[in-house]
């Protein structure tokens, strides 16, 4: 919550409502998949989503768990199928599952929580209905973020 109201800080609830930004964190439950285990925390285009299993071929949190780098993407084409054929073609989804996911999506990004040269704990996700969202200093925020919860999860968590 604190991350999302950071990156919304200074907007009316207008721009907050059109950005539709949203994010949550997906982590390994093996070595093939990644399950959210946060509700997304922002806009709410579908409900209860915690627990959802993704391969870790498939999808932009996928490609950051696998190279360990952030990552932001947005959608070439505002056509639906158009969309799915991305989501299928650069993204590694069965088409079944790229047309489970939400076609407001314009815009996504994700980062690893990890410190440098450590496993990485989680990933966190976010996406927006704004193609635009995440520019340079977006980003920038985003990946200091995502620093600070690796962070502060070794420090609290490493004598457990």
């Amino acid at each position: 919550m604190t991350i999302h109201a950071i990156l919304v800080a200074g907007d009316t609830p207008d721009e907050v409502k059109q950005a539709g930004l949203r994010l949550t964190v997906h982590v390994a439950i093996d070595n093939y998949r990644l399950q959210q285990v946060l509700d997304y925390i922002g806009d709410e285009r579908g409900g209860s989503t915690a627990g959802r299993v993704f391969l870790m071929q498939n999808g932009i949190a996928g490609r950051v768990y696998r190279t360990g780098k952030p990552y932001a993407a947005k959608r070439f084409s505002e056509d639906y199928e158009d969309y799915v054929s991305e989501l299928v073609e650069k993204w590694h989804y069965v088409e079944q599952d790229a047309r489970k996911l939400n076609p407001a999506t314009r815009a996504w990004m994700a980062a690893p929580l990890a410190l440098p040269g450590s496993k990485i704990q989680g990933i966190l996700y976010l996406d927006s209905k704004d193609r635009d969202y995440f520019s340079a200093a977006c980003r920038q925020v985003v990946v200091g973020a995502a620093y600070g919860v690796a962070r502060f999860a070794t420090q609290r968590y490493s004598n457990v």
